[in-house]
This record gives C-alpha cells, structure tokens and sequence, in this order.
C-alpha cells in the first residue's frame, strides 16, 4: 500500500443489507475467518485481529474502492517470531504467545491464564485450526486499548488501540496487584461503608498548597435492606458494587418468570440465576441453598447478604458480624483505583 496503514480504531457493525462488517479507520477489512455472534455478542478470531492492530501497511493489500473514499483491504499473515499460536492437543488448549506475553485458552473453559494470573471469560472460547475466537466483551479486559471510547452491544463494537506510541498497537494487558480494602455494611440503614480509605488532601500551608495523606470513612451508598430471622437482607442490585473491578457485570431480568440471570467475568467467573420465592441459588450451574428465600420488596429482588458474601469467595476470617448481627464487617480483594 502507498498510503499509510494506521488501524488505530476497530469496528464491528451489523446491517441487514450486508451482514457483518469490519473496519479499521477508514478501510473495510475482508475477514480470513469470519466474525460471527455467540450468546448475543460478536466473536473475533484474535489472532487476526492483532494483525490488523500491527500497523504494518507492508502485509495489507487493497481488493477494491468503495464508496466514500473507503478501500477494501485484506490483511495478511506475516511471519512474525513474537506472535505465535500454540496448540496442546491432549490438554484441549491453545497458547497465544505474543511479545513476551502468553495467554492460555481452555476449550470449554471460560478460564483463561494472563502471564500465569487466572482470570474469567464472558464466554467460552472457539477454537479453529488457526485461531481462537473470543467475545468482544473480553476485549478490554485482555487488551490494551483506550477504554473510554470501547463500546459493544449486540449490533455493534469499538475500541481504540493502545499499546503504545510507536510500533504495535495493540498489547496484552497486565494485570495489576490485587490490594485489600476494608468495608461494613449495615442492614438497618442499608449504607455500605469504605473504612480506613487513605485519600490525598490539599491544604494551604506557610510555603503554598501542600498535599497529605488522611485516613477517613467513605460512604459510598444506600441499599434496600432488612433484618429477618438473624440475616441481613439486601437487593441484588448491590452486586454491582461487589462487582466494579471484574470488567464485566451483566444482569437480564425475566419479568415472567420472576428471575435474575446475572453474569460476572474478569477476575471472577460466576454465573448466577435468583428466583424470587425460592431459597436455592444457582451459581455456576451448582445449586446452592440460602437460609431465607429471596424475596421481591419494593419491586427489588432481596437475599441474603451473607450469600453475597459466600458467591464472591470472601473468606469467613475475613468477615465480621456485630452481636446483633445487624452490621457486617468484611474486607475485599480489589484493584488499586
């Protein structure tokens, strides 16, 4: 190609006139192993997608013009040393190396291993003899890009590159140091609580505007909740709190049948279904039984909390109940912002 080839945003679009389509900046990009929706999302062949986000305009070739000032182009596989795929017939995996990064797929596992750190797919990978499809809903969670503008529904996707000002854009994302924070939850007034939170605090002093370190409880919100038989009782809509640092949190309400589907991936992978009326959870397709049914009060679906407590893996000696058991104290495994 004569023109410079800078794929620097990626987009995915259905119409019903042509189906899928796939663009980077300005190019329409004729797929090798076509993109396709899986559990209401679009699934992408990874390994061709990181050829598409290498910039290099020397393994691009144009098919035809299009209207608009658009080109069709196609991409083609180079030979490249960092980027490789490896495939473990017996253990039914498939190891993407890529600059010094390596990610681990498991057929028919939704858990993925980043540089050796465990993480949750939304989606059960597809293998191919050549690639690995995964769901756009992963993209951020795997990926260096520029999170703000990425976005994805079931009809389209989007992301910016970046990985870096020179060279590939497009880079593995490493997965920072997991900090422990300590909250409390009172079923009584139903606020959920951020104790001992270090925040950074400017003050005029003698020689100007200095900054310091102060120690202080944060209110971070207010839930429905209740007391009931010894149990706090919470809306399910607190998850998301517990969620915030798994990437992805997905809950679908079916108003008939009076259930929550709830689904979590990242860091966590859960995928969990609440009945109102009943007092058998369903998480991972294991059923689980709760002390007091859920229950459906000011048009909210309740559990109990200790239930959430238990569904995010929080150890017992890291949770605290006051005498009465109307408080709760319990501290989390987080990222650090």
């Amino acid at each position: 190609m004569d023109e410079a080839w800078y794929p620097d945003e990626f987009r995915i679009y259905y119409t019903p006139e042509r189906g899928i389509i796939v663009e980077a900046n300005t190019y329409e990009i004729e797929m090798k192993n076509k993109i396709f929706k899986k559990e209401d999302y679009f699934m992408i062949p990874i390994k061709e997608v990181i050829h598409i986000g290498m910039r290099e305009k020397e393994n691009t070739m144009i098919l035809k013009d299009l209207e608009n000032d658009k080109k069709l182009v196609r991409v083609v596989e180079q030979k490249q040393e960092s980027l490789k795929l490896v495939k473990d017939e017996t253990k039914k995996t498939a190891t993407l190396f890529w600059k010094n990064n390596a990610l681990i797929f498991s057929e028919g596992s939704k858990e993925v291993s980043v540089n050796g750190n465990k993480n949750y797919l939304y989606t059960e990978p597809y293998f191919i003899e050549d690639d690995v499809y995964i769901s756009v809903k992963d993209v951020p969670m795997l990926f260096c890009i520029a999170t703000l503008p990425y976005n994805e529904s079931e009809t389209f996707a989007r992301w910016v590159y970046n990985g870096g000002e020179t060279g590939e854009r497009i880079d593995i994302k490493e997965i920072p140091k997991l900090i422990e924070k300590k909250y409390q939850f009172s079923g009584e007034t139903g606020q959920l609580w951020e104790l001992g939170r270090n925040e950074y605090v400017s003050t005029n002093g003698e020689i100007g505007r200095v900054s310091k370190i102060e120690t202080k409880n944060v209110l971070l919100g207010e839930y429905s909740s209740y007391l009931k038989e010894n149990e706090i009782i919470t809306e399910i809509s607190f998850l998301p709190f517990l969620a915030k640092d798994y990437v992805d949190f997905n809950l679908t309400w079916n108003a008939e049948k009076k259930a929550a589907h709830i689904k979590i991936s990242n860091l966590l992978g859960k995928d969990i279904v609440i009945k109102a009326g009943s007092d058998v959870i369903t998480v991972n397709q294991e059923q689980i039984k709760m002390p007091i049914a859920a229950e459906i009060k000011n048009d909210k679906l309740h559990i109990p909390f200790s239930v959430w407590l238990s569904i995010f893996e929080i150890p017992q000696e890291k949770i605290q109940f006051n005498e009465s058991k109307t408080k709760v104290t319990f501290w989390v495994k987080t990222l650090p912002y």
